[in-house]
C-alpha cells in the first residue's frame, strides 16, 4: 500500500467514526473524529463540521436581551429576560468555506447562498456569485437557478415583450419548472416600471401561499425602496394608499391609508375581519416615499382577507383615485 493509499484510508476510517459518534449524540466526539480527518483536507468531514455547526445541536449560540433591559434602565424581571440559543452560522460558514476553497461543488452553492442572505457574515452578493459560479464549475449543477435569482441579466425588453415574459414566469413557477428561474433573471432587468409589475406578481402569489414563488424575492429600486404599487394611485399628495412590504413577508399584512381619508369606513366596507391598530408616520420605504411627513392610519387584514389582485383592485377603486407611477423617490402622475 502506498502512502496515498494509506492517507485516504485513515481519513475515510476518521470520517466513518465521526459519523457513528455523531448519530449516537456524541457531538464533541464526532467533531474531534471529523477533525482529524479534516486536517488531512477530507471535504466530505469538513462539509459534516459544517452542518453540526448549522444544525443548532453542537455548540449553539446563546443570547440574552439583559443587555437591553438594562439600558432601558427600569427594574429587571426574571419574567421579562429572554435568552435564546441558535445555530453557530458563522462557524458553519467558515468550514464550508474551506471545503469550498478546496472544490467542494455542495459546499460552495450552500456557502453561496449564505452570503446573499447574511447567515454567518455580512451579506456580500459579489461573494455569493463568485461561490455560487464556482459550485456551478465544480459540478453543482443546482447552483444555476440560484445565480438566476441574485443575477438579473442584463436583457432589455418593450413593455409588450416584458408582459410575455411575466406570463411565461407565472406558468414556469405555477407548474414548478426551473425555466422560471431563467425567465426571472430577465425580468430582474426591467425597467422600474416593469418591475412594479413583477413585484405585484410576486405579492399576490406569495399572500395566497402559492410556495413555489417564495424564493423569488421584490424588487428594489436603485433607492433601495421597495417596487410595490400594489395600490398604485392617488387623489393628492396627502391622500394615497400604501401596503407595509416587512408585514407581507409575515403574512399578516398592515395598510397604511393617509388621515385625510376616512380610511377605517372605506376599508371596513371591503374587508371582513379589518381593524384599526394605529397611526404611523410616512418616513420609510414600508409606508411610503413622501419626502415630507404624513400620518397614516394602520390597519390590519383579518386571516380571511386574502388580497388576491382582484380584491385589491376593488378596494384601489372605491377610493376613486387616480393612477401613478412609481419612479425613485418621487411620485408622477
Amino acid at each position: 500500500m502506498n502512502i496515498w493509499d494509506s492517507l485516504f484510508n485513515k481519513k475515510e476510517k476518521y470520517r466513518k467514526e465521526g459519523i457513528e459518534l455523531e448519530r449516537q449524540g456524541k457531538y464533541e466526539e464526532a467533531y474531534l473524529k471529523y477533525e482529524e480527518a479534516a486536517g488531512m483536507n477530507d471535504k466530505p468531514s469538513m462539509v459534516y463540521i459544517a452542518k453540526m455547526y448549522l444544525s443548532g445541536n453542537f455548540r449553539p449560540l446563546e443570547t440574552s436581551n439583559l443587555a437591553a433591559l438594562m439600558l432601558q434602565g427600569n427594574p429587571i424581571f426574571p419574567w421579562n429576560q429572554v435568552s435564546k440559543k441558535h445555530p453557530d452560522y458563522e462557524s458553519g460558514l467558515a468550514w464550508l468555506i474551506k471545503a469550498a476553497d478546496l472544490g467542494d461543488g455542495f459546499s460552495c452553492e450552500l456557502a453561496g447562498n449564505m452570503y446573499a442572505q447574511g447567515l454567518g457574515c455580512k451579506a456580500d452578493m459579489e461573494k455569493a456569485v463568485y461561490y455560487l459560479k464556482k459550485a456551478l464549475s465544480n459540478g453543482q449543477t443546482s447552483a444555476r437557478k440560484y445565480i438566476c435569482l441574485y443575477c438579473p441579466d442584463g436583457r432589455k425588453l418593450s413593455d409588450e415583450e416584458y408582459e410575455d415574459c411575466l406570463a411565461e414566469f407565472v406558468k414556469a413557477a405555477d407548474s414548478g419548472d426551473e425555466k422560471a428561474y431563467e425567465l426571472y433573471a430577465t425580468l430582474k432587468s426591467g425597467t422600474e416600471k416593469q418591475l412594479a409589475r413583477l413585484g405585484h406578481i410576486l405579492i399576490s402569489a406569495q399572500n395566497i401561499h402559492k410556495t413555489g414563488y417564495e424564493l423569488f424575492t421584490f424588487s428594489f429600486s436603485p433607492s433601495g425602496i421597495p417596487l410595490l404599487p400594489v395600490v398604485s394611485k392617488r387623489g393628492a399628495w396627502e391622500t394615497f394608499l400604501r401596503f407595509n412590504l416587512d408585514a407581507w413577508a409575515e403574512r399578516n399584512p398592515l395598510i397604511a391609508g393617509s388621515s385625510d381619508l376616512d380610511t377605517e369606513y372605506e376599508l371596513l366596507s371591503n374587508f371582513h375581519h379589518v381593524r384599526i391598530v394605529g397611526k404611523a408616520a410616512y418616513r420609510s420605504p414600508a409606508f411610503g416615499w413622501l419626502r415630507e411627513e404624513k400620518q397614516a392610519v394602520l390597519l390590519r387584514l383579518g386571516a380571511d382577507d386574502a388580497l388576491d389582485p382582484d380584491v385589491m383592485k376593488n378596494v384601489v377603486e372605491s377610493f376613486h383615485l387616480i393612477e401613478e407611477e412609481y419612479m425613485g423617490d418621487r411620485l408622477y402622475v
